[in-house]
């Protein structure tokens, strides 16, 4: 909990009741709000600076250490959309809802006990293959509903699943097409695994820092994106 609270990018553990857990009150709206989402897809500043905020949030989930028999394993998140993202009314967005998130790799599961939202999950959530990946492939469909006001895949979640159980990586039959041709759009491709290998991005603090040098190319500092973000808000 020190090490997340730390980034400042999750709510903070505040103690323990014998109802549950007790977190951090964060002030402000759900990504999936509808006057977030209307700035997100008009404005490109706003996309890049919510998304990049994020990939700093999956940095630094992912490099949680987490210790199982004197062997770390990578973390992931599992459940990353629109719904488990806070934005705060100073600009701080926040990751939420670790309910779902192991470390290492989950076993396959059966189709009627998916637990995640099935839209935002990878082919190879999916199939039972959750990686630190599949966050990113999350991610990509947060930030393609962030700019195209859509979601990017269309039919009933247990269809989704079906066909992404048989899809080809790249899903294009289910995925609806990436209009824009800018940067953040290039990312959503990118992280859904569209495109030459050596183009995909490693890992989250690949994409988190090539956000950020994408950020100073537009003239806007890092340390700077909290203030913008809230006078957006405001």
């Amino acid at each position: 909990q020190d090490v997340i609270a730390g980034q400042r990018r999750f709510p903070r553990f505040l103690g323990e009741t014998e109802d549950g857990y007790v977190m951090e009150f964060i002030n402000g709206l759900p990504l999936s709000d509808r006057r977030i989402l209307s700035r997100t897809a008009t404005s490109n500043e706003t996309a890049l600076i919510v998304a990049y905020q994020l990939a700093q949030a999956l940095e630094t989930f992912h490099k949680v250490p987490v210790d199982d028999r004197a062997v770390k394993k990578p973390m992931t998140h599992a459940d990353v959309k629109p719904e488990n993202v806070m934005i705060s009314w100073k600009g701080r967005l926040n990751l939420l809802d670790f309910d779902l998130a192991v470390s290492g790799n989950e076993p396959e599961q059966n189709l009627d006990e998916f637990l995640a939202t099935p839209t935002y999950m990878s082919p190879g959530h999916v199939n039972g293959n959750l990686t630190q990946s599949s966050d990113l492939f999350s991610f990509a469909s947060v930030v393609y509903i962030m700019t195209h006001g859509v979601k990017p895949f269309e039919g009933k979640d247990q269809d989704f699943i079906q066909a992404a159980l048989s899809a080809s990586p790249e899903l294009t039959l289910l995925v609806n097409p990436v209009r824009s041709t800018g940067y953040l759009g290039e990312v959503v491709k990118r992280c859904w695994g569209i495109g030459p290998i050596e183009n995909l991005f490693a890992n989250s603090s690949e994409l988190r820092k090539e956000m950020e040098s994408e950020l100073v190319d537009e003239g806007i500092k890092p340390e700077d994106v909290e203030g913008r973000l809230s006078k957006i808000l405001d």
